[in-house]
């Protein structure tokens, strides 16, 4: 903010400065009720009270509520008729709590035909949409040999996956498999070789699951600043020029840190300072020229980026000038590599106009960078 008026951009934040603050869910945590019994003929001793963070944790997306019903195991809890592969054609899970492993019958392969079916957030809308109360997600020996529960950390792209949703301990489940003669891992084997859904009913078992979360809110800035054309027409037009500041912030559960429990700055000098410095260069060059530019320009250091596109989403539903008079918009992020002199160009099929623009810059000798698309 202090370079942007230093530069001599106009304030384009909230009440006549440069920040424009919005409020974000930082981390989750346990909230004080968190329950899941087991009862029935198939449960040891009849009933089972599991323990919070040893047995069972909630999952960041989870509503809070508590539901029962029978339970069903739904293998990996993917529904995908077109790949021919539906896990939920042959068992009735209205009203039942499903189990599913995590990922899919091919692992965590990026390059299956159903990895995107393999998120955990698809793995809840469709146990919702199939009419499941309730998620349970365990690791499967076959792809996680350590029994380990999922942490506790928030995904802002899938604020709540509309039915109460755990993670469990596959032992706790195995157990209950076992007096049926089934055994996960077999079952997770058969699932990888054959491609063939493993789904049945747990007979003679309900469980009851209350589930609790709490949001962490905090408030943070986009940095916002403007430049105004000097044409009478154009200058009604606006074009966006913008980059994240922001890496992980201190870590924390959620940041997807290597090291989250390490409360400490955690700096990206390529993600995203390159593009930070970049945009700060580009005001700097942009305001020394106000006086030539017909266009109006806006510049943007966004916050948030790292846990979901927050700033910018924050900022298109609360832009500074319409949206509607908004011409272009250009994102530096990561642009500090410049291996052989080359800079990659994403989203040039938004527009006719900016492989042109390409073009004719590949064309002209003064022009030292090679833009790729």
């Amino acid at each position: 903010a202090d370079q942007m008026k230093q530069y001599g951009l106009k304030p384009a934040g909230d009440n006549g400065t440069y920040l424009q603050e919005f409020e974000f869910i930082a981390a989750v945590k346990l909230g004080r009720t968190n329950q899941c019994v087991l009862e029935g003929k198939g449960v040891p001793d009849g009933k089972s009270e599991l323990k919070v963070d040893a047995d069972f944790r909630p999952l960041g997306f989870t509503t809070n509520a508590s539901v029962s019903g029978p339970m069903a195991f739904v293998g990996y809890g993917i529904s995908a008729p077109d790949s021919k592969y539906d896990e939920y054609k042959d068992v009735d899970v209205n009203g039942k709590i499903v189990i599913a492993l995590r990922y899919g019958p091919d692992g965590n392969d990026l390059h299956s035909e159903l990895y995107k079916h393999t998120s955990l957030r698809n793995k809840a809308r469709t146990a919702r949409e199939k009419g499941a109360r309730g998620l349970i997600v365990i690791a499967g020996p076959v792809d996680d040999p350590d029994d380990e529960l999922m942490r506790l950390s928030y995904d802002q792209s899938f604020a709540s996956s509309g039915i109460p949703a755990i993670s469990m301990k596959r032992s706790v489940v195995e157990k209950l498999l076992a007096p049926m003669g089934k055994d996960l891992k077999s079952l997770q084997e058969e699932m990888k070789k054959n491609k063939q859904p493993q789904s049945f009913e747990l007979n003679n078992i309900t469980v009851s699951v209350t589930s609790e979360v709490e949001f962490i809110r905090e408030r943070t800035s986009n940095i916002v600043g403007h430049l105004e054309g000097t044409d009478a027409k154009l200058k009604e037009e606006v074009i966006v020029l913008g980059a994240h500041m922001d890496h992980l912030g201190y870590g924390g559960p959620g940041s997807g840190s290597l090291v989250p429990d390490a409360h400490e700055i955690h700096n990206g000098a390529d993600d995203n300072a390159s593009g930070s410095a970049a945009l700060l260069e580009l005001e700097q060059a942009f305001a020394a020229e106000q006086k030539s530019l017909k266009h109006s320009f806006v510049f943007i250091a966004f916050a948030g980026e790292e846990m979901g596109t927050l700033g910018s989403s924050y900022y298109v539903n609360h832009p500074f000038f319409p949206l509607a008079n908004t011409i272009a918009m250009v994102n530096m992020d990561m642009v500090g590599r410049l291996e052989g002199k080359t800079l990659t160009t994403y989203g040039t099929g938004t527009s006719t106009r900016w492989g042109e623009l390409l073009a004719r810059h590949n064309r002209d000798s003064m022009f030292t960078l090679k833009l790729v698309a």
